[in-house]
Formats: C-alpha cells, structure tokens, sequence
C-alpha cells in the first residue's frame, strides 16, 4: 500500500460516539517520520473538507496481542465489511484481557465475530496526541452484527469481575473505504 500502510479502512457510524472510524494498520511508527507521510497532505485535496466533518478525532497507536481462537494468523490484514468497537481503561492487563476474551470465543464464534483483535496503547502519534483509552478491543463481521454491543457488554462484565473498567467508548459501523465486499 502507498506509504507502507499494511492496510487501512473507514468506517461510517451506526452506533457510538463517532461519526467515522479510520484504521490503519502499520509495522512500526517509524511509517510517521518517511518522506511520503510527510507530503502526505499536500497532496490529498479530499482530506480537509472530511475531516472538518468528523466529530471526536484522535490519533491512537495501539499494538495488537494475540487472543487464543479469536485473533488471525500474523498476516492476516484487515478486511471486514462491518466492526464493533470498544475502547476502554482497565486495572487488567493485556494478558488479563486476552484470556476473557479467550474464555469467550466460542460464543463470539456461534454470532458470526470473523477475528478479533485486541491492542493496547503505544506512544502517541508524532504530531497528533491523544487522550484515548488504553486498550481497544475490535471485532470484524462480514455482515451487519445483530449482537456486538451484547458481546461487549459481556467482555465488560467479565473483566469488571477482575478489576476496573472505565472511560468505555464503543463504535460500531460499516466499511466505506475500501469498497464494502457486499
């Protein structure tokens, strides 16, 4: 992908607190320093008018951790027609994290979740800082999700039972860019 983008997407809101979600995935933030990011947005005459419509925007890095029976193999890349989304903090670690969502799996499977991707904050963007929560938890569905916020809902009890969970934000939406598979 241009400027060493492993993937990226846009998703318009159906539900939460935005009005579009932008994911990128990259192998290293060293992709924010290189020429071509850089130039970036003198180059792009579609991006000013877009961005003066989004609400809530942030930049947000977030590794991704391995999720027994959710997560996709290493290369594996984005590519879901529709996501649910939860951001949050938590007093459970990433381990923690990932062995409830574990523990859950099979009722993620039974409603159509594709993968799952669990990621924890990183350092901030270059330019842009962030004030996001530090773990984020994403589903993929290649259809219109009837029961995501449920799952979530259950992921939060889960791990509210070991620790704390605060400053939750969930989005839920379909892909706009690139072109839906459906």
């Amino acid at each position: 992908m241009p400027l060493g983008f492993e993937s990226s997407a846009c998703y318009g809101a159906t539900g939460g607190d935005m009005n579009l979600f932008d994911i990128y995935e990259i192998p290293n933030r060293d992709l924010f320093y290189g020429a071509g990011y850089r130039r970036m947005n003198e180059r792009d005459n579609y991006a000013a008018p877009i961005l003066e419509k989004r609400r809530n925007k942030a930049h947000t890095i977030y590794r991704q951790h391995h999720v027994d029976g959710l997560s996709p193999d290493a290369a594996v890349r984005l590519d879901a027609d529709w996501i649910t989304v939860t951001r949050f903090d938590s007093s459970v670690e990433a381990d923690g994290i990932a062995r409830a969502l574990s523990a859950q799996a099979e009722a993620w499977h039974r409603q159509n979740v594709a993968v799952v991707r669990l990621g924890s904050r990183t350092t901030d963007h270059p330019v842009y800082t962030t004030t996001r929560p530090q773990f984020m938890v994403l589903a993929e569905w290649q259809c219109r999700p009837a029961v995501g916020t449920a799952l979530i809902e259950g992921l939060t009890r889960s791990l509210a039972a070991e620790g704390t969970v605060s400053r939750q934000i969930t989005f839920e939406g379909h892909r706009i860019y690139p072109w839906p598979n459906d």
